[in-house]
């Protein structure tokens, strides 16, 4: 902020009504918790944007001409006469909002301009922060500052702690964990290279008995395999003429290649281990990558999270055939109309919402457009809306930046996951009244479910009644359905 500050011309600051200072301040505390932000990502933003002081400056001349115009030369005016929506429009919308192509991101951005340019910031006791609880206790209020001068509002900013909380920006008050752990992955990471490098120094001098790692990995490769299934049992169909019916082969399919793989490489690259056959070109980059925990990139038939161990994604992929198999027993059995599933341990999450889409279509005899997509955290308020066509039960889902208590949220200051209960999906026509929560969408939240912790996949919306949907949306509340 003091870098903002310092970098106004003078000439801004000289000509046109004195509020533009205030409006200048405020600019400049939008502008550095924009960039703050970014340290958190992808709870902060969901992906990096290319915020810069170009786009500062922009606002900066944005802000000059407006007052300049409406002020007709005097040297002061009413703040009702500023003109708040078209300001905040083309800060939210073009000169911030124009680099954004995230719907939730473009949310956030829409509260943090909604609450900064406002009359209220003229008050005399205008609340720059809210106090909140963390792990330290509750951080105090922050007031603006009072002044007219940019003198005034740059000696406020040069009296700041260098570090502050993340509260601060709206972000859970200990999300700075984000940053620990993203840290210490990535020196995990950079360290299990390292051991490699060494390791095959040490090696290339010694000859005769096998290396320790060699007797590590066999280790490790008898472990996968036995954690591994042998084989999936195959999948025919009763009726190929059903959406959910596909899905099910579709998903089979590709558990079965892909298991068929990684059973190979590693049956493998143990042979070449025990001295019982010759290393080529792909198992020893094989070799390099299960040594350094990675994933080879063959294997990725799918989304997954971007710092997945090698052990995470076996040890998920165990989990996923499970899911196969019970996807399979279910259509057997005919009870694809009310499936229980853990949407993040799908391979193809996305296909699957579809095909059940066509499924609920058919059972209610609507056509596709006009079906609508409810989600219930609590399905036993509205149990009438569950009954018939199809419903289906999300587990496996996590909560992050609140706790769902009571049937509500419940804010926290720690950035752990919380489970949620088991989530109600179910597909109604537009013209059923039993919809989603009732109220204004000034009081409906609408939460992203991710199909990962790095936030780049959404797979739909959770509606809440909550009237603290600003709060809500700045804290970046999200569910993860892996």
């Amino acid at each position: 902020m003091s870098e903002s500050l310092s970098s106004i011309p003078q000439s801004l600051i000289l000509t046109g009504p004195s509020e533009k200072t205030r409006l200048f301040f405020m600019l400049s505390w939008l502008h550095a918790i924009i960039l703050e932000r970014l340290r958190y990502l992808p709870v902060g933003w969901t992906k990096s944007y290319d915020f810069n002081d170009a786009d500062y400056d922009m606002a900066l001349h944005l802000i000059d001409a407006w007052l300049v115009n409406v002020s007709n030369g005097k040297s002061s005016i009413s703040p009702k006469q500023i003109p708040w929506t078209a300001l905040k429009s083309l800060i939210s919308q073009n000169v911030y909002g124009g680099k954004i192509d995230v719907v939730g991101d473009q949310k956030t951005l829409d509260v943090l301009v909604d609450e900064i340019f406002t009359p209220a910031i003229f008050e005399r006791e205008f609340v720059l922060v809210d106090g909140v609880e963390s792990s330290n206790g509750l951080e105090p209020t922050v007031m603006c500052p009072d002044g007219i001068k940019l003198e005034q509002f740059s000696a406020w900013v040069n009296e700041l702690k260098d570090t502050l909380p993340p509260s601060w920006i709206g972000l859970p008050a200990d999300s700075d964990i984000l940053l620990k752990q993203f840290k210490s992955t990535t020196l995990l990471s950079k360290l299990r290279c390292m051991n490699e490098r060494l390791s095959n120094v040490e090696n290339s001098a010694k000859t005769g008995n096998p290396s320790n790692w060699s007797t590590t990995m066999r280790e490790l490769i008898k472990k996968w395999l036995d954690s591994l299934p042998k084989n999936l049992p195959e999948f025919n169909a009763p009726d190929a003429t059903d959406p959910l019916m596909r899905f099910i082969g579709s998903e089979t399919e590709t558990a079965a290649k892909l298991l068929a793989t990684i059973r190979s490489d590693l049956t493998s690259l143990d042979f070449i281990l025990v001295g019982k056959d010759q290393h080529t070109n792909s198992t020893r980059l094989l070799t390099s990558l299960l040594r350094r925990g990675e994933v080879p990139k063959h294997w990725i038939s799918y989304t997954i999270p971007t710092l997945f161990t090698i052990n995470q994604f076996l040890d998920n992929l165990v989990e996923r055939l499970k899911q196969v198999k019970e996807l399979q027993e279910s259509a057997m059995a005919g009870q694809l109309e009310s499936l229980k599933v853990w949407i993040g341990g799908l391979f193809f999450p996305e296909a699957f919402l579809t095909a059940a889409r066509q499924t609920a279509a058919k059972l209610i005899g609507a056509s596709l457009e006009n079906l609508e997509l409810a989600v219930m955290l609590d399905p036993t308020t509205d149990t009438a809306y569950t009954q018939g066509g199809m419903r289906i039960e999300m587990i496996g889902l996590k909560l992050e930046g609140a706790k769902w208590t009571d049937k509500k949220l419940d804010l926290v200051h720690k950035v752990v996951p919380d489970p949620l209960p088991p989530l109600i999906l179910a597909w109604r026509q537009l013209n059923e009244t039993k919809t989603a929560p009732s109220g204004s969408p000034k009081t409906i939240i609408h939460i992203p479910v991710y199909l990962n912790s790095d936030r780049k996949n959404i797979l739909f919306y959770v509606n809440v009644l909550d009237p603290r949907v600003a709060l809500l949306t700045k804290r970046a509340i999200a569910v993860t359905a892996l």
